[in-house]
């Protein structure tokens, strides 16, 4: 478990152990999975289905105003150590793992959050250029009502999707764009899985 202000070393720990819990939690219902504010476009294609992960509107050219990573960090020195890819308002703060290289897949997803006001933790999330369903967060207990919240997003399709974080009356909303689950890095892919072009770049 986290506490509010772990040091660098159990952040680590807790990084790989989130990432080896995802990875088996998605292998028992998709087989070739592996683990799983202002704008700037992005465009994207990719076909309906892939991986085994359907999609009621096909991962069409579009544009996405997504989010670009803010310079704001969390408070605690060092939770904001643990990545470069923040998220962030003046009370809650999302943080993309660092081994997805500052993008988001059609996967389950390692991202810490950080609550500067009391409360639970909830996650939803929808695609804004299609039919999806909506996205699933693993929420473990035993992290108290402020700091440091360790989460898994499971993003079921790719395409342009708005997340949002809320504790209490407060709440942090950003938009992605979702890759498919081809494009993880090589390391993070399940075996055989092929990286379908184009992939994304990560936003600036």
């Amino acid at each position: 478990m986290w506490s509010p202000t772990p040091n660098k070393g159990l952040l680590s720990l807790i990084l790989m152990t989130l990432l080896v819990a995802c990875t088996t939690r998605g292998a028992t219902t998709v087989p070739s999975r592996s683990i799983v504010l202002s704008t700037t476009p992005s465009n994207q294609t990719a076909t309906a289905i892939h991986n085994g992960r359907a999609s009621a509107t096909p991962y069409a050219s579009t544009t996405c105003p997504v989010t670009p990573f803010t310079t704001s960090r969390p408070p605690d020195a060092n939770t904001a150590g643990f990545t470069q890819t923040w998220y962030g308002n003046d009370v809650l703060w999302a943080g993309l793992a660092p081994p997805y290289q500052g993008k988001w897949f059609a996967s389950s997803l390692k991202v810490l959050w950080w609550r500067s006001v009391s409360g639970k933790l909830t996650i939803e999330g929808r695609r804004l250029d299609g039919d999806a369903p909506p996205v699933s967060a693993f929420i473990p207990d035993g992290y108290g009502q402020t700091g440091n919240q360790a989460t898994g997003i499971d993003i079921p399709t790719p395409g342009c999707w708005e997340i949002t974080g809320k504790v209490a009356d407060r709440e942090l909303r950003f938009v992605v764009t979702v890759s498919p689950e081809g494009c993880l890095p090589e390391n993070l892919r399940a075996r055989g899985l092929p990286s379908p072009p184009p992939c994304p770049t990560a936003p600036a």
